[in-house]
């Protein structure tokens, strides 16, 4: 739980952009020209919050409606991100 966090530690917990804010920083990266693969509804969240537009979730088990690309297997998500990049 966030019980006892500081507002630091909750802006670096997904749903939360933090921890890809800190690593576009860090990084010098581009956010809404990158891709964010994850397996969770909080990563794709954490994305979309972050700015990043390209957002492919990885989970047979989740269904998710919004701005996303959903596969059973990194191995289908793999072949999409080859057919469009």
């Amino acid at each position: 739980t966030d019980e006892g966090a500081s507002s630091h530690e909750k802006s670096f917990r997904k749903p939360a952009p933090g921890m890809l804010l800190a690593a576009q920083e860090i990084l010098e990266l581009d956010l809404q020209n990158s891709l964010l693969i994850g397996d969770r509804e909080s990563d794709i969240e954490a994305g979309f919050n972050a700015g990043i537009r390209n957002l492919f979730l990885v989970n047979p088990e989740v269904v998710l409606g919004g701005n996303h690309e959903s596969f059973n297997s990194l191995h289908e998500c793999l072949v999409r991100l080859k057919e469009i990049f």
